[in-house]
């Protein structure tokens, strides 16, 4: 058997820990290991009560970013298009 590390308060056996947990089972104490991963639903719901939540300063510093990269992005994807556009060949039966 290995020696319990110096951060640990006590190390327990398989046995022990088996019985601990029995215990705590059948007491009805809450004492959860690995909590269960977050689910895409749950993460989005917990997201929007996040955004819902945040003070007026908040949101503002978050907006402004934001705003200025959507505008960046919305000008490139136009200057894009235009370019397509200008740059396409028509198709046979259409008009230039």
């Amino acid at each position: 058997m290995q020696p319990c590390p110096t951060d640990y308060v006590r190390c327990y056996t398989e046995e022990e820990f088996d019985n601990l947990q029995l215990l705590l089972e059948e007491y009805d104490i809450a004492y959860d290991m690995s909590p269960a991963p977050m689910g895409d639903v749950e993460a989005v719901v917990e997201l929007t009560w996040q955004l819902l939540l945040l003070s007026p300063w908040e949101l503002i510093t978050v907006s402004i970013p934001m705003t200025v990269m959507a505008c960046y992005a919305l000008s490139i994807y136009a200057a894009f298009k235009y370019i397509q556009r200008k740059f396409s060949v028509p198709k046979q039966g259409e008009d230039q």
